[in-house]
């Protein structure tokens, strides 16, 4: 069951308590730092998108399947599980495996790179909130051509099937 989960939209937080879904873009954020998750509150709200946030990845696939999120915002160190294992298994699972994920995290290095290739983007926190928003609006758009890679300095693209 879930608990203290909270979904928040441009016009309030609400309980998550039905299968209903709005025609806003839908970001989970997957972040154990409540300053972090209060801050990408608020700079998605700002742009229009609904907001569900919950701080490990032990209830995510119970959340996922009601909230049905348009993208992920995911940290890699979390409390009881890694990040990077819980999206190995998000990407095995048919009913998740679509669902876009940026890994937001201080320490991407350390994901090894199949991975890493699992994400359509990693970016490094502390994080530009410009490049974070424009980088989730690229993956709410759908299938993306290629992937970013914003751990620091400029943009690299991988494209699919490259190194």
């Amino acid at each position: 069951m879930l608990t203290g989960v909270r979904m928040r939209a441009a016009h309030g937080a609400v309980d998550v308590k039905d299968d209903s879904v709005t025609d806003l873009q839908h970001i989970l954020i997957v972040d154990d730092d409540p300053a972090c998750r209060a801050l990408l509150d608020a700079t998605f709200e700002r742009r229009g998108f609904q907001v569900t946030h919950i701080d490990s990845v032990l209830d995510a696939f119970e959340l996922i399947a009601r909230v049905r999120p348009t993208v992920i915002l995911l940290d890699l160190a979390l409390p009881y599980r890694s990040g990077a294992s819980w999206l190995a298994r998000l990407k095995a699972d048919p009913e998740t495996a679509q669902i876009p994920v940026v890994i937001l995290s201080d320490m991407p290095d350390v994901l090894p790179t199949e991975r890493r290739n699992l994400a359509g983007a990693v970016v490094r926190k502390p994080f530009c909130a410009s490049t974070l928003v424009q980088t989730v609006e690229a993956a709410c758009a759908g299938p993306c051509l290629a992937s970013a890679d914003v751990t620091s300095g400029p943009v690299s693209i991988r494209l699919p099937g490259s190194p």
